[in-house]
């Protein structure tokens, strides 16, 4: 009855807000799904998270408590993109989307997209985020069927401390705009955090700047771009699948794993790197003087301050010591 409740008032909300009408938002909800009308079913609103989202409503066939089909509510542009990448990924055979169900407009600037509803792992199995990200790699040839780099780089604007890595570093070419951005990002950092001048971490990450192109011909792939635990679902186990698509590109595909490990738990940098390594030794490729640095990058991004010691302590500090021995140990970069 509480769902139900808040259901109610949840489409009420988002139906003022687009000045549109309760009624209006319900059929297209009801509608989501397809237009079978024996295939009956009811929805309930979930509070998912997802910054993008305007709503998210969990559709249930009649008699059932498993959701088979999830509805977002999002801006047009962002529930088109999402379509776009779902319908490409459906046509090519490269298996990375749950199955795409309807899109519909609320108005002009609104939109409803329905997709099947994947299930959370428990935890997370590292052989199959890796068979995920080869996945990836082997879409990326058939890439110039969903659009062209350029255009997919332009649809990534730095508003957002995700995007801004994304735009400045993840998908940029140029190794002095690189440099540019890192000095300025980790001084930032820096002072934000009372790290000093940042120059340590600069050093660091110095041979990897110098060497951007040649990083960029051998590592550069279609990423997912928020490639973390919430963002990767089972179709069946052993088999993850991606959600929340807004942010695909073409750029450093290290990203997504490092951003993948950072993300993923508390357990900090030593866990993570021990199971990279294993995800690498049954699909090699990543390297991890890279995964390094940019597992470093995100461990910076939007650092809350009641979470700052740990996170210096569990991911930034044993980072940083670890790329110094990779640093002594003259590691290869690629």
């Amino acid at each position: 009855m509480l769902k139900q409740l808040e259901t109610r008032l949840r489409i009420a909300l988002i139906a003022r807000r687009h000045r549109s009408t309760a009624g209006t938002l319900r059929r297209l909800l009801d509608q989501a799904t397809g237009p079978d009308p024996d295939h009956r079913n009811h929805f309930l609103y979930a509070n998912l998270g997802g910054a993008n989202n305007l709503g998210t409503f969990l559709h249930y066939e009649d008699g059932s408590t498993s959701p088979f089909a999830l509805s977002k509510i999002q801006h047009c542009s962002l529930a088109q993109r999402e379509h776009r990448f779902m319908h490409w990924s459906d046509q090519t055979g490269c298996n990375l989307t749950a199955r795409f169900y309807n899109l519909q407009s609320l108005d002009e600037s609104t939109s409803v997209l329905c997709s099947a509803f994947l299930q959370q792992p428990v935890r997370h199995d590292v052989s199959a985020v890796h068979d995920l990200h080869a996945r990836m790699l082997s879409a990326y040839s058939q890439i110039a069927t969903l659009d062209s780099e350029q255009n997919l780089r332009s649809q990534i604007l730095p508003d957002s401390p995700i995007q801004e890595v994304l735009h400045h570093l993840i998908t940029e070419p140029d190794p002095d705009h690189v440099n540019a951005y890192l000095k300025k990002y980790f001084r930032r950092c820096a002072a934000d955090h009372s790290w000093g001048d940042g120059g340590r971490f600069l050093r660091l990450v110095t041979p990897m700047v110098d060497s951007w192109p040649g990083i960029r011909s051998h590592d550069k792939g279609l990423i997912h771009g928020d490639f973390k635990k919430q963002n990767i679902l089972a179709a069946s186990p052993g088999d993850y699948r991606l959600i929340d698509h807004q942010y695909y590109t073409i750029g450093i595909r290290t990203w997504d794993l490092a951003f993948f490990y950072h993300k993923r738990d508390r357990d900090g940098f030593e866990v993570a790197l021990r199971d990279f390594r294993e995800g690498v030794s049954s699909h090699p490729g990543p390297s991890e003087r890279l995964f390094c640095m940019l597992y470093l990058v995100a461990a910076c991004i939007r650092i809350k301050p009641e979470h700052r010691q740990a996170i210096v302590e569990r991911k930034i500090d044993p980072v940083i010591r670890h790329l110094e021995s990779l640093e002594r140990s003259q590691q290869p970069l690629l």
